[in-house]
C-alpha cells in the first residue's frame, strides 16, 4: 500500500468510510449492495493495493464477509487480484463509474476556470468538495503556478469531516437536526475517548457568522493554512470551497483582508452562475 507523502492525515484519513448505521428494515436497503459498496469505498486515491485485513479494518466487516464480496467483485471486474501477494486493487471499471458521475456535471464545468484563476493568482491549491457519508470528497482540485506544491490534494481525496477545517465548515453550515444526525454517526465510528468536534465547531460557526468564511492556520493541518466557505446550491446540495497554502503566504492579516473575502465572493459568484444556469435549462 502506498501513501501520499507530506499530506496531513486529516486530508486522507479513511476511518469514517462506513455508511451511516440505519436499520435496513427502516430504509428498504439491500444489505449485500451496501456491504459491496463499503468494500469498494475502502480503497482511496492513495492506495495501490490493499489486503483483506486492511479492508476489514476500514469497513468494520468480518474478514470472511470481506473475502466473499471481494471474490464477487473480482469476478465482475471491479477489483483486481494479485494472487502472489494476496492483495486487491480497483480496476478501470470503477473508474468508468466515477467518470459517468462527473463527466456531465455542470458544477465542475462552470467553476473550473475560476478555480484555476484563483489558485494561480494566490499561489494556493483550491478544492471543491462534497460530503460522501462521513467524509468530504474532492471533486475539483486546482493548484497555482507558484512555489506552493503539496502532493495528495487531488480529485478523489477524502477529508475527514470530524478532523478538518473543511469538515467543520460543512458542519457549521448544516441545519441543526442534520448536523446532530451526522455527528451521532461520526461518534459511533470514533474511539471511546473521542472528545467530539468542540471547540473547532463553535469557532467555525462564529467565523461564518462574523466573517462569512472559516480559517485555520496550522491548528489542524500542520504547516498549512486553510480557508473554507460553504456553497449551498439548490437541487445539488452543500459543497465546501477551500484554498490551502503554505503558512509562509497565509498569515492572519492576509486571510482576513484578502483570501477569506475573495473566496467568499467566489462562492457567491458560483452560486449565482449555477442558479442562473439552472433557470435557463
Amino acid at each position: 500500500m502506498t501513501k501520499a507523502e507530506g499530506v496531513p492525515p486529516t486530508l486522507h484519513r479513511n476511518e469514517n468510510i462506513g455508511l451511516e448505521r440505519v436499520p435496513a428494515a427502516r430504509t428498504g436497503m439491500v444489505m449485500p449492495v451496501v456491504r459491496a459498496l463499503e468494500v469498494l469505498s475502502a480503497f482511496t486515491a492513495h492506495d495501490s493495493w490493499l489486503g483483506n485485513k486492511e479492508i476489514a479494518d476500514r469497513t468494520g466487516l468480518p474478514p470472511s464477509t470481506v473475502s466473499r464480496f471481494l471474490r464477487t467483485l473480482v469476478t465482475l471486474g471491479y477489483v483486481g487480484y494479485w494472487s502472489e501477494r494476496h492483495l486487491y486493487c480497483l480496476t478501470a471499471s470503477v473508474l468508468s463509474l466515477g467518470y459517468a458521475a462527473t463527466a456531465h456535471s455542470d458544477v465542475q464545468r462552470l467553476v473550473r476556470a475560476e478555480l484555476v484563476k484563483f489558485a494561480c493568482a494566490n499561489n494556493v491549491t483550491v478544492l471543491l468538495a462534497m460530503r460522501d457519508r462521513l467524509d468530504l470528497v474532492a471533486l475539483e482540485s486546482c493548484t497555482g503556478t507558484g512555489s506552493f506544491r503539496r502532493s495528495g490534494l487531488n480529485v478523489g481525496t477524502r477529508i475527514g469531516i470530524a478532523s478538518s477545517q473543511m469538515g467543520y465548515t460543512l458542519l457549521a453550515s448544516l441545519p441543526v437536526l442534520e448536523r446532530s444526525y451526522l455527528l451521532e454517526n461520526i461518534a459511533r465510528r470514533m474511539p471511546e475517548d473521542w472528545a467530539g468536534p468542540e471547540p473547532h465547531l463553535s469557532e467555525a460557526t462564529r467565523q461564518l457568522r462574523t466573517m462569512g468564511f472559516c480559517y485555520s492556520l496550522s491548528k489542524l493541518e500542520r504547516d498549512l493554512g486553510v480557508v473554507s466557505v460553504p456553497l449551498c446550491l439548490a437541487g445539488r446540495g452543500l459543497f465546501v470551497l477551500a484554498c490551502i497554502g503554505s503558512l509562509v503566504n497565509m498569515n492572519k492579516a492576509r486571510v482576513s483582508r484578502e483570501l477569506g473575502p475573495q473566496l467568499a465572493a467566489l462562492a457567491n459568484q458560483f452560486k449565482q452562475t449555477l442558479e442562473d444556469s439552472s433557470a435557463d435549462d
